[in-house]
C-alpha cells in the first residue's frame, strides 16, 4: 500500500491491526503501532481499541490494558471488548481485578449486553466477591436485561 503511494486512514489502520490480533501476530502488530505513532494518529477508538485488543489477545495484557487506558476516549464497544478479552486473561492469568475493573466500567456505561453481567458475576465469583455477584445479577434484574441462552455456560 505504502510502496504505492496510498496513505492508509485510521479505518485502513484499525483494520490491519484487527487481522493482527486475530492471526495473533505480535511482531507485526508491534510494527503496525510504531507507524501510527510515527504518523501521528491518535488513540480513538477505531485505532485505540483495535491496538488494545491486539496486544491483548497476543498475550501482551500490560501493553493492552496501558494502550486501553490511555484512550482519550471509550465507547461500549470498547468496553465490552475489552471486558471479554480481560475475562479471558482473568481465567488464563488469574488477573481478574482487571476484568472487575473493566466490568464495572460497562454497568455505569449502562450496557444492555447480558454476556457483560454473566462474565462480570463470573469474575466476582472467581474472587469469591459473593455479595458482588448479587448486585450485579440485582443489577440485570433491575435493568430488564435477560440472560440468554448463548451466554448461559459462561458462568
Amino acid at each position: 500500500m505504502l510502496m504505492e503511494g496510498v496513505v492508509p486512514n485510521e479505518l485502513t489502520m484499525a483494520s490491519i491491526l484487527k487481522a493482527c490480533s486475530s492471526l495473533a501476530a505480535l511482531e507485526q502488530g508491534k510494527q503496525i503501532h510504531a507507524h501510527i505513532v510515527k504518523h501521528g494518529f491518535s488513540l480513538e477508538v477505531p485505532i485505540g481499541s483495535a491496538l488494545s485488543t491486539m496486544y491483548a489477545k497476543s498475550g501482551s495484557l500490560h501493553d493492552g490494558n496501558l494502550v486501553f487506558r490511555r484512550m482519550p476516549a471509550r465507547d461500549l464497544v470498547s468496553w465490552n471488548s475489552m471486558m471479554r478479552i480481560l475475562l479471558s486473561a482473568g481465567r488464563n492469568y488469574r488477573n481478574y481485578e482487571l476484568g472487575a475493573y473493566a466490568g464495572e466500567k460497562l454497568m455505569e456505561l449502562g450496557s444492555q449486553e447480558s454476556s457483560s453481567y454473566v462474565l462480570l458475576s463470573s469474575i466476582y465469583s472467581a474472587l469469591g466477591r459473593l455479595e458482588d455477584v448479587e448486585r450485579v445479577r440485582r443489577l440485570m434484574n433491575i435493568r430488564g436485561v435477560n440472560r440468554s441462552l448463548d451466554v448461559a455456560g459462561l458462568i
